[in-house]
């Protein structure tokens, strides 16, 4: 096992389990902090995580253990899904007994009705709590969401008070975080950015831009949330052989996927499928700009800096991003290759603009930043033997 050592070195590192109530396929950044776990751990890790419902091969990586629950697929009465979500507990629960790790990391509200027997019971157990988003309190009091509000209860009043670490994606959204909830200690709370592995870091060499501009977008996309219709309008617009676009989507509110489907234009490619994340670096490699599109309509988006930003850097291609994500803000750079610059979508002269700066003669400054770096102090954690429970745990959870 890699970074094993003699068993005395084994038995002094700490059970870790990993808690992910979506499917990991969904999400690298959870794929790349447990590949890195099973670089840093000298004990097996276990994920207990759901299983993707769109045909993805099943995400795994040396020396973690991933077991998975059948997801609660939309396509399910709305029964059968609550079934599903309340069995993913109560399942938990009993691996987590099963495993008796003295570590546990969980992803988001929604895994914490996953961990909280086990962290109630088990009281010299270390907590640990990452997230994906940044959710607003009336986030919970949507449709769809009530299940998730009881479990952010828990969160707020006994999970957070237990917890040694508590992170974010970037520092706007911890501030948000502390904002929402004064009562949690400052000192717990972190910024992981999401970044890429080591391993893309071969992918970003300099390169000429030649007719045509190659554009590329990876993510969701939706009417509502997104400037997809915007951005396509301005390509169809374009001189004929000056840019080319590629739109590999992920996920697709039915209306979007329905126009998008009917496009009848040479110059745009449209993949509804996804990509697997280990075959992403080539494609991007293949084109010169990456765009990101959310129209930044709750904070969440706003105060967004996606894994896409620094997946498109890596490998050598110039961002836009629209100009409403402060998130990606503290990344901008206008005067070294590749940039990273705001963008109005809905204003095509400024579209142009960007085109025409593109690549124009400035420092190459290729970005070197990769997510073992960003991991490292909270696999540290994890991984330390002599990390104790939350100061002041022994007086029981408080009223917060």
């Amino acid at each position: 096992m890699a970074g094993a050592g003699t068993t005395d070195n084994a038995e002094s590192q700490p059970r870790v389990a990993v808690v992910h109530w979506l499917p990991l396929e969904q999400y690298p950044p959870a794929q790349n902090l447990l590949r890195e776990l099973g670089v840093s751990a000298t004990t097996e890790v276990l994920c207990l995580t759901t299983r993707n419902d769109r045909g993805w091969a099943d995400f795994s990586t040396k020396h973690v253990r991933i077991v998975r629950w059948p997801f609660p697929s939309r396509g399910l009465s709305r029964w059968w899904r609550l079934i599903l979500m309340a069995g993913f507990q109560v399942w938990c629960t009993w691996r987590l007994f099963l495993r008796r790790p003295s570590v546990v990391l969980y992803y988001e509200p929604h895994s914490a009705g996953a961990v909280l027997l086990y962290i109630v019971l088990c009281r010299k157990v270390r907590l640990f709590v990452h997230n994906h988003e940044y959710r607003e309190p009336s986030h919970f009091s949507a449709p769809g969401n009530r299940v998730f509000a009881i479990f952010h209860w828990f969160e707020k009043h006994v999970l957070y008070h237990r917890a040694e670490w508590i992170s974010h994606t970037n520092e706007h959204r911890v501030r948000l975080f502390l904002n929402d909830l004064p009562a949690v200690v400052p000192d717990k709370l972190h910024a992981i950015p999401n970044l890429p592995p080591r391993e893309w870091l071969s992918s970003g060499g300099r390169r000429e831009v030649t007719r045509p501009v190659r554009l590329i977008y990876v993510g969701a996309v939706s009417f509502a949330d997104t400037f997809i219709r915007e951005f396509v309008e301005w390509v169809q617009a374009s001189e004929a052989g000056s840019l080319v676009l590629t739109l590999m989507v992920n996920n697709c509110h039915k209306e979007t996927q329905r126009w998008l489907e009917s496009l009848d234009d040479e110059r745009i490619t449209v993949n509804t499928r996804g990509i697997d994340y280990s075959m992403l670096p080539t494609l991007l490699m293949q084109h010169d700009v990456g765009v990101i599109l959310y129209r930044g309509t709750t904070p969440n988006y706003i105060y967004n800096a996606p894994n896409k930003l620094f997946e498109y850097l890596i490998c050598g291609l110039e961002v836009w991003y629209p100009v409403v994500m402060l998130g990606v803000e503290p990344y901008r750079r206008d005067a070294v290759n590749p940039r990273v610059i705001p963008v109005d979508f809905e204003v095509p002269q400024t579209l142009d603009e960007s085109l025409a700066g593109i690549r124009r003669d400035r420092p190459n400054a290729p970005w070197q930043t990769t997510c073992d770096e960003a991991f490292r102090p909270l696999i540290s954690r994890l991984c330390d033997h002599s990390g104790s429970i939350a100061e002041g745990d022994a007086e029981g959870p408080t009223g917060r």
